[in-house]
C-alpha cells in the first residue's frame, strides 16, 4: 500500500467515491468523502491523516491517528464520532483488507489499537480482519450502530400504505391543516456557492428557534456547526444536496436536509421553530421530502442512526460494528 498525504488524498477523492460506490456491505454515504472529510476536519482536527491507496487492487483505507494516555496510539476512521464510516473501501474489499493487514503488521511499532468502525459482521472485511489478526492479536467487537431506512416505492401514497392506520391518519390530518393554514414548501436541489451559504444561514436561523437550539444541543454552534457548514458545499458541488423549507407568512418554520449517494437519500438534519409546533412541521417536511425524492427517482430514504421514534417511519435496519484490534 502507498500512503497518501492530504493533497494526494484530495486529488483522488472522486476515485475514492467511485470505490465507495462499489464497496459491498458498508454505509456508502457515510463512508464517502462528503461525510468523512468534513468529519475529519471539524471533529478530529488534532489527529494526523493516515490514508493508504491499495497497490495490488483498487481501493483505499482511510484512517487518522491519535493518542490517549489510557489506550495509547490508535488508528480510527476519519469519522469515528458515530461509528458510521467504514475505512476499508473497494470493490475487491477482500484484497484491500488483506493489504491493510499486511501494512498494519509492517508498521506495528507505530500503533497500539486499531478501531475500525462501520464493519458488518457478515462482510468480507470482517472475515479478512479476523483471519489476519486473530492468531496473535487481541480482537474484540465494539459498539454496534444501526441505521433505519424506508423504501420510496409509490411515492407518498406508497410510503403511507406501508405505515399504520394511525400514522396515515395523523399525516393526512397534518397535511390538510397545513394547507388550511397557508403553509408552503420550498424544495431546493441546485445551488451555487452563494445560494448554499444563504440556505445554510436559513437553516441555522430555524435551528436557533428549535428546542435543540434553545438548549444548545443542535447544529447552530460548536463542532456540529462546523461539520455541517463544511459538508453542505461539498454536497452541493456534487449536485447531491437536497433541502426543504416549510414557510408560513414568509417565515421559515421548519427545514429538512440531506444528501444523495447513488439511489439513496441520507437524511442529515430536520428541525422546526418551536413556536409553530402545533402544525407538526417536522412531519410535514419529511413527507414533502419523500414526495420530491420519489419524483426525482430516488429509491431509498436512509433516516440515519436508529432511534425508537423513527421506527414508525422506516421499513428496515442496517447494522455495523466496530472491530477492535490490540497489539
Amino acid at each position: 500500500m502507498r500512503r497518501l498525504d492530504i493533497q494526494e488524498f484530495r486529488d483522488r477523492l472522486d476515485q475514492f467515491d467511485r470505490e465507495v460506490a462499489r464497496t459491498p456491505d458498508v454505509d456508502r454515504f457515510c463512508s464517502a468523502s462528503c461525510w468523512v472529510i468534513p468529519a475529519f476536519e471539524a471533529l478530529s482536527p488534532d489527529h494526523d491523516l493516515w490514508v493508504w491507496e491499495a497497490s495490488k487492487t483498487e481501493g483505499f483505507v482511510a484512517l487518522c491517528k491519535g493518542s490517549h494516555p489510557r489506550v495509547g496510539r490508535y488508528l480510527q476512521p476519519l469519522e469515528a464520532s458515530w461509528g458510521l464510516a467504514s475505512p476499508i473501501i473497494g470493490a475487491d474489499v477482500e484484497g484491500v483488507t488483506r493489504e491493510f493487514v499486511n501494512e498494519a503488521r509492517r508498521m506495528a511499532d507505530k500503533w497500539d489499537i486499531l478501531f475500525l468502525t462501520g464493519i458488518s459482521e457478515d462482510s468480507r472485511q470482517f472475515e479478512e480482519l479476523v483471519r489476519g489478526f486473530q492468531s496473535d492479536h487481541f480482537m474484540g467487537v465494539g459498539p454496534s450502530m444501526g441505521r433505519q431506512y424506508a423504501g420510496l416505492e409509490g411515492g407518498v401514497e406508497g410510503f403511507l400504505s406501508r405505515r399504520s392506520s394511525k400514522f396515515r391518519a395523523n399525516i393526512r390530518r397534518s397535511l390538510r391543516d397545513a394547507d388550511d393554514a397557508g403553509i408552503k414548501f420550498q424544495y431546493l436541489s441546485e445551488f451555487d456557492e452563494a445560494e448554499c451559504e444563504r440556505v445554510f444561514d436559513r437553516i441555522i436561523r430555524v435551528e436557533r428557534e428549535s428546542w435543540k437550539g434553545r438548549q444548545g444541543v443542535g447544529i447552530a454552534a460548536g463542532r456540529m456547526y462546523d461539520f455541517y457548514k463544511r459538508m453542505l458545499p461539498c454536497l452541493a458541488e456534487k449536485d447531491a444536496l437536497r433541502v426543504i423549507f416549510a414557510t408560513l407568512d414568509d417565515t421559515d418554520i421548519a427545514y429538512c436536509f440531506g444528501g444523495l449517494f447513488q439511489d439513496t437519500y441520507r437524511g442529515l438534519q430536520m428541525s422546526y421553530h418551536q413556536s409553530y409546533g402545533d402544525h407538526s412541521p417536522g412531519n410535514l417536511v419529511q413527507i414533502e421530502m419523500i414526495r420530491n425524492l420519489h419524483d426525482e427517482g430516488i429509491g431509498v430514504y436512509d433516516m440515519g442512526q436508529s432511534m425508537d421514534y423513527k421506527s414508525s417511519w422506516t421499513d428496515g435496519e442496517f447494522e455495523t460494528v466496530a472491530v477492535i484490534v490490540r497489539r
